[in-house]
């Protein structure tokens, strides 16, 4: 009979069938045989948590730009077309630009824009800069139609059209080139006078009377008539003081402003004026104060009126020598003392005065003095 064999050990085969595995300890009951498990692995203690690190953005890299490789199919694209000059437009902003800079090197206020226009787009004549003088003076005309209400004048013939400015109604240039005289009497004038008025620097004779709807103020512009000779502004509804201006008229030969309401005391003439004026009449207005004694000295005088105002104090003694006088009119204020004897010595003169105030040889007619009633009107006592 044969032997019983042990069964074969699990672990051999396993050897036998993979020599790689490393054997491993058999499992008896022998306790002094039982090997002892190995101690175990020491394990690495657990990291302590940390805040985590912030993560600070990198700024986005710039792509870089590419070298443009130019082919020779590929040409670049045309530029777009320019518009095509506007020749026409660009001189008439020239031409403008030029009438407005010429213009505002000789005018101190702002031009008058309705004038300014016209002389620009509508004057038939389209003068340019280039021609100075006559550009201004048509302009000064301009402006004078337009603000003095040139529709409704009684005569306007020629005014704003293609005919040379001295043709219009009321202004002559005689032999000169320049407009030397400006007649517009009794012609409806409404409104009051302009600066532009000024700038008509050659002229000798400015007559404006008769027109009552005339009012407001002389412009200080009228200081450069330094050669006119005869004004007149009677019969109109000027206000205020004669301008200082009437200083700078050294030629002047005849002024005529009665007939308004202009007050302030009479006005200082230029010296060589003195010598050169013939006639004056400041009658019927509301000037005031004394008869400067300068008015001695005007030694070519042959008629003047101050009547019919507001004067007092003493007649100046200095019109004595007033040589060439025919007429004198001092009635009608409140002044006082004598009419000079070397003056009533003259024959043919003709005076007047407030006889009750003013000793008089030689008076042809003796004014009483005025007063004013509530009304508003003038009475004469005496």
């Amino acid at each position: 009979m044969a032997e019983p064999t042990d069964p074969p050990n699990q672990y051999e085969s396993v050897l036998q069938r993979n020599p790689t595995v490393a054997p491993q300890p058999v499992p008896t009951d022998d306790p002094e045989t039982t090997t002892e498990p190995p101690p175990p692995t020491p394990t690495a203690p657990a990291p302590t948590p940390t805040a985590p690190t912030p993560t600070v953005p990198r700024p986005a890299r710039r792509p870089t730009r590419q070298p443009r490789t130019p082919t020779a199919d590929a040409p670049d694209p045309p530029s777009p077309a320019l518009p095509p000059v506007d020749r026409e437009a660009l001189a008439a902003t020239k031409r403008r630009n030029g009438i407005v800079s010429a213009i505002g090197a000789v005018l101190p206020s702002e031009p008058n824009p309705q004038a300014l226009d016209w002389v620009v787009k509508t004057d038939p004549l389209q003068l340019t800069a280039d021609n100075t003088t006559r550009l201004i003076e048509r302009f000064a005309l301009a402006t004078l139609y337009y603000q003095l209400g040139g529709k409704s004048w009684t005569l306007s013939n020629g005014w704003l059209s293609e005919a040379g400015e001295c043709d219009w109604d009321g202004v002559d240039c005689f032999f000169s080139k320049s407009i030397t005289s400006v007649r517009l009497k009794e012609n409806n004038l409404v409104g009051s006078l302009p600066d532009e008025l000024g700038l008509l620097t050659s002229i000798e004779i400015v007559d404006l009377a008769g027109n009552p709807s005339l009012v407001g103020t002389l412009p200080q512009s009228v200081e450069n008539w330094t050669l006119v000779k005869e004004v007149y502004l009677n019969n109109n509804a000027f206000t205020g003081e004669l301008p200082t201006a009437l200083a700078q008229w050294t030629a002047l030969e005849r002024l005529w402003v009665a007939g308004n309401q202009f007050a302030g005391t009479l006005p200082e003439l230029s010296e060589p004026a003195r010598s050169l004026l013939k006639m004056a009449d400041f009658s019927s207005n509301l000037f005031d104060g004394t008869l400067p004694t300068s008015i001695g000295g005007w030694s070519e005088i042959e008629s003047i009126d101050v009547s019919n105002n507001k004067f007092s104090g003493t007649l100046p003694q200095e019109i004595d020598r007033w040589a060439n006088v025919q007429q004198a009119h001092f009635g009608l204020n409140d002044l006082t003392g004598t009419v000079p004897e070397g003056l009533c010595s003259r024959g043919g003169i003709n005076v007047t005065a407030d006889c009750t105030e003013v000793t008089c040889a030689c008076c042809s007619n003796c004014q009483r003095r005025r007063t004013r009633t509530l009304a508003g009107y003038f009475s004469f006592n005496g």
